[in-house]
């Protein structure tokens, strides 16, 4: 994990701060930052273990004080919003692809020589592929909620228990797709 000195001030951290590259999803605000200003962004936390909360800062406003390369097993996927090739221009393979300045292939559906799929449903494969950043963000939004219902329940309920039970193994559940989406 890179580690970097602030060159400037940003959203009230003062320039001097030590800061670390964020190792958990960005949720496309680096990229809607780097859009919106033309400037390249990255995406940094206070905390040494790379951890949330985050904040973005223009690269160029990042010193870095270690000449280590971002660790492999902490890549993360390319930044969403990603959406499918237009099916009305028949494109063979139908193709996935950044919603962003570089419109970068993420994926190729179909038209595999050796297992060849029915159109429709490559296309259907497609628009799962392009939700996924959506879903990812989606569902971990939806154990955050999960666990401030927990906080807020009754937990002299009746069936509080029998409740709390299914709550755990939504998370889990939930918990265990994230890994698969996400592990290195």
């Amino acid at each position: 994990m890179r580690k970097y000195k602030l060159k400037a001030e940003r959203f009230g951290t003062p320039a001097g701060t030590i800061v670390y590259d964020c190792i958990k999803p960005n949720y496309g605000v680096v990229g809607d930052d780097t859009r919106a200003t033309g400037v390249e962004h990255r995406s940094v936390t206070l905390q040494s273990d790379g951890d949330y909360p985050f904040f973005t800062v223009p690269v160029a406003d990042l010193e870095p004080l270690d000449n280590a390369e971002p660790q492999t097993d902490t890549a993360r996927h390319t930044p969403g919003p990603w959406e499918c090739g237009d099916p009305s221009r028949g494109e063979s393979p139908v193709l996935v692809y950044c919603d962003d300045a570089t419109g970068s292939i993420v994926a190729q559906v179909g038209d595999f020589q050796y297992a060849p799929r029915p159109r429709a449903e490559a296309l259907a494969n497609a628009r799962l592929i392009a939700a996924a950043p959506e879903l990812l963000d989606r569902l971990v939004l939806t154990n955050d909620t999960i666990e401030l219902m927990r906080l807020v329940a009754d937990k002299n309920h009746p069936r509080w228990p029998e409740i709390d039970l299914l709550l755990t193994q939504r998370i889990q559940g939930n918990d265990d797709a994230i890994t698969k989406a996400t592990a290195a």
